[in-house]
């Protein structure tokens, strides 16, 4: 065998000289080459470089199959000398080997040289192989350069081919050349005959010109007896024009006469105009005495209505409502018939909204309380109350209109001053020219601007007027005035320029002035007939802010007043803040953004939540938003807010109602509008958000809240404290006295009260309290992970199911409680049937509907009557949440902002399917964390909503957000588990 191998390395040995002496030949022949090409023309460098790089790869190819050859032969060498040494020693010890048992481990070790042996052949037959593949590519390399060789003498015959046709082409052109040079030599010769008759041409065109001179000279004679034929001709012009100039003054006496008619026929029109404007006012004034007949008779139907329900008989009360309802069908009917007699001579939706006064006087205002100030425009007796500064008498308790501006005598004898800023100076004058329109007092509040002072702007055009006209407080400075940039920024949005606006701080007349009626009123709202113009107004913001919303889509908005505390706010309300960032809201701070950013975020939104503040009142720019709002109140009513949001948005509610607000007071007067107001029972308005789908707040905890509750008021009565410096801080001392009286108080209504045990808010706490319904003695949880829920539960036989553990399951593990690390579908088919059936089974798998939904399906074989399930994550909190792969939840939250990290799958289709195909179980969702519990009970008139499962597959989160209030329907604790006691028993 060592004789065959070394006979095959003896011929690859001269394989591959052959293969050494191939390739010395070929170098012989690339140097050939090179030589060759180095005289060729240029073109060929770049193929000699090729050719190069190729020498360079052979020779170094060349070196590593030298280098591995000798390796090889190194290699197998040494292992013959091996091999033959341990033949020898093998041979010696056999010789003396006298025993059978030397000899049976002499041929043990024979056999485990002849394995050796075996591997270096298979060793040698790689070496061989890889030879041969070496061979093969130099065989590929060779062919190569034998075709780059041919293609090189080809190009080379081609070259002298070329060559050759050129030089027969240059000896054609050259024969054409002087051909055509004989021809042009020709073509010279005639050139020059046709030359010398165009001169004989020329000398008989000399002879014609000079007969035309004569005839020239002729004809200048006629022209001349034409002129003195035109000067005969003028003469008799001027005599016609003189006739003609008597006939036209005669015309122009006969049209004065038809214009003095004319004249006396417009002085008719006019007085017959003035007295259809009298009709015209008659019957507007008959129209607004309607009006009010018809709004009084609505109150009183409304008073009737509610004194009725508490106080007659419903047979009275039908008689009382026909009473007033003729009434006011009457009224109506007046107004309609009134309408029709002046639609041709009024515009009603503009003309009739519009109240002027002629030389105007407008003071400045001066507070006298919050319902009553004096100065704004002096307006006349007559005019109408729609027209003057009011608010909701509901503010007071009362039920007609407050009016706060308050009537003064003109006195127009006293200097005129005036901030005009088209000049930027303030003037003084007793009169200033032409026509402006009044928006009403400017108080530098953001909310009372917003609610107050923008609402009469609607009748202001740049064409038609000549500026806008704002009355201050009294004591503002003309030198130093400036306007804040957020008033700035609201004149931008109505497309005015701050040029246009007069900023009046002393008395000031105006020779015209329009007093529109406000399109809305603080704690009334807007009115019908300001939408219209709203809805523009809106249209307008839509394209102002169409770059700002691009990233903006189904945002839940937060705005909140913890970072502006003595100005007034919820204490506590920072803790329900993070609760709410949590679960992807975006926290505003509207003094971080311009108002156009603040009106993409809220045209934006899907979900607001503010805090009793002046935030929302960007609403009075909008006509309708697609967004559920919700207020927390500051104190104990919402009319400042109310009737400017309900009928603008699709849902508006007020979280724990007002009822549940109550103000501590301010830290410098007994009771101001920036007074620190608590909850009285925080727990409601956690409630209201979950209830209106709001929130989860699945981490919420009413002790933690109350802790941020405590530090806020006592931070408030610091900071207040330090701002008093030496002066009376009874008023601070007075904040804490009442918090700490009533917290006192409420503690046992806000906390001990909500639930009979604080443990029913986690999910053992829940489990544990089902158990003790049906007395459960056998649990099941499909999906452990570390074990929180599983180690609490208080049930003597336990069985935990999860594909990988992640804690030290042998630390629980006992005889009664096991752990079986394997996926759910792998313990129902082979685990499943050694366990006697199960009282409580908690399912909280893989979050997708396929999986959760087998789970349940295979669950129901280890049950019996009394069985309950508690099915987790069926409420997802986002569009993000409720996604069926956990990477693209992720993705979502990433593009959303979203920082709450609960994904729940979309595992709500489980309860949808259970629904439709096994109405021998009701359910049940609870307020807390979105878990549905399940048992045996026939649901009464049940019918399928979809019947078919591929349907329920492809629900969406949006129909689930619109199952809310049927099929996912929250209830309260008790009531489910009264309802599963009553149905199990």
């Amino acid at each position: 065998m060592v004789i065959a191998i070394e006979k095959e390395l003896e011929e690859t040995k001269v394989k591959w000289q052959q293969t050494q002496e191939e390739l010395d030949k070929t170098k012989s022949e690339l140097h050939d080459v090179r030589e060759e090409l180095e005289r060729s023309q240029s073109q060929l460098d770049e193929v000699l470089g090729e050719l190069e790089q190729t020498h360079f790869e052979l020779h170094q190819f060349k070196e590593k199959g030298q280098q591995h050859q000798s390796e090889a032969n190194g290699q197998v060498k040494q292992e013959l000398a091996e091999t033959k040494a341990k033949l020898q020693e093998t041979e010696k010890l056999l010789q003396e080997s006298q025993s059978q048992k030397e000899t049976e481990e002499f041929k043990a070790k024979w056999q485990e040289t002849q394995q050796k042996l075996d591997k270096t052949k298979s060793e040698f037959h790689d070496v061989r192989e890889e030879l041969e593949r070496s061979q093969s590519q130099l065989d590929e390399v060779l062919g190569e350069l034998e075709q780059t060789h041919f293609e090189l003498h080809q190009f080379k015959e081609k070259g002298q081919q070329h060559q050759s046709e050129a030089n027969g082409q240059v000896k054609q052109e050259l024969a054409e050349t002087k051909a055509k040079l004989q021809e042009t030599e020709q073509l010279l010769e005639e050139s020059q005959s046709q030359l010398g008759e165009m001169m004989g041409v020329l000398e008989e065109y000399k002879s014609q010109m000079e007969q035309t001179m004569g005839a020239l000279e002729e004809s200048q004679g006629k022209l001349q007896q034409k002129h003195e034929e035109l000067e005969q001709v003028k003469g008799e012009l001027a005599e016609k024009q003189l006739g003609v100039e008597s006939e036209l003054h005669k015309e122009l006496e006969e049209t004065k006469s038809q214009w003095r008619e004319t004249e006396e026929l417009l002085e008719k029109y006019q007085s017959q105009l003035e007295e259809t404007m009298a009709t015209l006012e008659e019957s507007l004034s008959q129209l607004d005495s309607n009006q009010k007949e018809l709004e009084q008779t609505k109150f009183e139907l409304h008073q009737v209505q509610q004194t009725a329900k508490k106080t007659q008989p419903s047979g009275f009360l039908y008689q009382k409502i026909i009473s007033i309802d003729s009434s006011c069908q009457e009224a109506h009917q007046k107004i309609q018939e009134l309408s029709k007699t002046n639609k041709e001579q009024i515009d009603y939706s503009d003309e009739s909204r519009l109240f002027k006064i002629n030389n105007a006087v407008v003071k400045p205002i001066e507070i006298k309380s919050n319902y009553e100030w004096m100065g704004g425009v002096c307006f006349p007796e007559n005019m109408p109350g729609v027209f003057r500064h009011r608010r909701s008498g509901k503010l007071v308790g009362k039920n007609e209109p407050i009016y706060i501006d308050r009537p003064e005598i003109v006195d127009n004898s006293k200097e005129v001053n005036v901030i005009d800023n088209s000049k930027n100076q303030t003037y003084s004058s007793n009169f200033y020219q032409g026509t402006y329109i009044y928006a009403g007092p400017l108080i530098f509040h953001f909310g009372h601007v917003l609610t107050e002072s923008i609402h009469r702007i609607w009748a202001f055009n740049p064409k038609l007027h000549d500026g806008l006209v704002f009355a201050l407080p009294v004591g503002s400075n003309s030198a130093s005035f400036n306007p804040p940039q957020w008033l700035i920024q609201i004149l931008k949005i109505f497309n005015i320029s701050l040029e246009k606006c007069i900023f009046v701080i002393y008395n000031c007349t105006f020779e015209n002035l329009i007093i529109p009626e406000p399109g809305s009123e603080l704690s009334v709202g807007v009115k019908e007939w300001y939408c219209s113009y709203l809805e523009r107004l809106q249209q307008r913001i839509l394209e102002m802010t169409n770059q700002l919303r691009k990233e903006k889509q189904d945002l839940k908005l937060f705005f909140g007043r913890s970072h502006i505390l003595l100005r007034g706010g919820v204490a506590g309300e920072k803790y329900l803040e993070n609760c709410l960032l949590n679960e992807g809201y975006v926290s505003i701070q509207p003094e971080n953004y311009n108002i156009l950013e603040q009106l993409s975020y809220l045209i934006s939104a899907k979900k607001i939540i503010f805090v009793e503040g002046s935030a929302i009142y960007l609403l009075e720019f909008l006509s309708y938003l697609e967004a559920d709002i919700v207020c927390i109140p500051r104190r104990g009513n919402n009319v400042n807010f109310y009737p400017h949001i309900y009928n603008k948005c699709s849902n508006y509610i007020i979280a724990g109602g007002v009822d549940n607000a109550m103000r501590l007071g301010a830290y410098n007067t007994k009771d101001a509008p920036y007074s620190i107001s608590i909850a009285k029972n925080p727990f409601q308005i956690v409630e209201s958000l979950r209830n209106q789908n709001f929130a989860i707040l699945e981490n919420w905890r009413e002790d933690d809240f109350l802790a941020q509750e405590n530090s806020d008021v006592m931070a408030y009565i610091d900071r207040g404290s330090k701002l008093l410096k030496n002066q009376n801080k009874v008023y601070c001392l007075a904040v804490k006295e009442k918090y700490l009286k009533m917290r006192t108080t409420l503690k046992d209504n806000s906390i001990s009260n909500i639930f009979e045990s604080k443990e029913i808010t986690t999910r053992d706490g829940r489990l544990n309290q089902l158990a003790t319904i049906n007395e459960s003695f056998r649990y099941l949880e499909i999906g452990v992970s570390e074990g929180k829920t599983f180690n609490a539960i208080n049930i003597k036989s336990k069985v935990a199911v999860d594909p990988k553990f992640q804690f030290n399951t042998g630390e629980y593990a006992t005889e009664n409680i096991n752990f079986l690390e394997v996926a759910s579908d792998d313990f129902f088919r082979n685990y499943a049937q050694e366990y006697t059936p199960f009282d409580l089974i908690y399912l909280d798998g893989l979050h997708t509907f396929e999986q959760s939904f087998r789970d349940f399906c295979a669950s129901i074989a280890c049950s019996h009557l009394k069985t309950i399930w508690l099915i987790d994550d069926t409420f997802p909190g986002s569009y993000a949440q409720a996604q069926s792969s956990h990477q693209r939840c992720i993705s979502l939250k990433k593009v959303s902002g979203e920082k709450n990290k609960s994904w729940m799958g979309d595992v709500f289709k489980v309860i949808a399917a259970i629904h439709d195909f096994f109405p021998q179980y009701s359910f049940a969702h609870f307020p807390h964390h979105g878990q549905t519990v399940v048992w045996s009970k026939w649901r009464e008139n049940f019918r399928p909503k979809w019947n078919c499962l591929e349907t329920i597959s492809r629900l969406e989160y949006s129909d689930f957000l619109e199952l809310q209030t049927s099929l996912f329907k929250r209830e309260p604790y008790e009531n489910i588990f009264e309802r599963i006691k009553k149905d199990l028993n």
